[in-house]
């Protein structure tokens, strides 16, 4: 049995420099659907994002030393103030965290109201999920490394109010011949979703004071803001 890699080895693989490429083209080509001006990419790896546009800018946490982020941090709280980027990007941040949903929740805090978040994952039935699972695991994956599914992640965006704009796979798990099988994209390596908030600002409105209505046998009195109007009857007693 193959020793565990540890993500910085991983890193330095054939298979994590395939991967890397397949994710900036896929970056690349997400990228004008993009809007806003500050950026935030949590992962350890940032250092690898390619060359973003000069109006935006860009800040990445990391959870592991030794891999040029900007900054470390526990992934179960940020150091970020609310409402303070348009963009996340979790790559395969999710699959470290120690509690996904928790890291789901800070990326919720950190975006602006109409900010938008991409989440970059290894798919568990790809090639590579099923070959990372095998007894003498044929396609080695970086460890602790927990593999979440799209369904999963696609609830837990639904509870946060999330509305997913784009999902879909990416990479090349099988040789270009068995494209004929229409399986390539079920079993690629990769898989993607690009979400957007859904709650917007909503500013109460003041309810106008009412008088409470009179029980019966009761008489109303006149509201406070308004003199109330004297009408004298004639005494026809005498």
């Amino acid at each position: 049995m193959a020793a565990p890699l540890s993500l910085t080895e991983w890193l330095g693989t054939p298979r994590a420099r395939l991967l890397l490429r397949w994710e900036r083209e896929l970056l690349g080509r997400l990228w004008p659907r993009f809007y806003g001006h500050s950026a935030l990419a949590i992962g350890s790896w940032g250092e690898h994002l390619p060359i973003f546009p000069p109006r935006w800018r860009v800040e990445t946490v990391g959870h592991e030393a030794g891999l040029h982020c900007g900054a470390l941090s526990d992934l179960r709280h940020l150091p970020l103030l609310d409402a303070s980027a348009d963009l996340v990007i979790l790559r395969h941040s999710l699959a470290f965290a120690p509690s996904p949903h928790q890291l789901l929740r800070e990326a919720d805090r950190v975006l602006s109201r109409r900010g938008q978040l991409l989440i970059l994952n290894v798919a568990p039935w790809s090639i590579w999920g099923l070959g990372s699972r095998l007894p003498w695991r044929p396609m080695r994956l970086p460890q602790p490394m927990r593999l979440l599914g799209a369904n999963r992640l696609a609830d837990w965006l639904n509870l946060l109010d999330f509305r997913i704009e784009e999902a879909g796979s990416y990479g090349q798990a099988l040789p270009e011949w068995t494209r004929r099988l229409r399986l390539g994209g079920v079993l690629r390596p990769g898989y993607y979703i690009h979400a957007r908030k859904r709650r917007l600002p909503v500013r109460p409105l003041r309810s106008r004071w009412r008088a409470p209505a009179p029980a019966f046998g009761q008489v109303a009195m006149p509201p406070a803001r308004s003199a109330a109007r004297v009408i004298s009857f004639p005494d026809t007693r005498t």
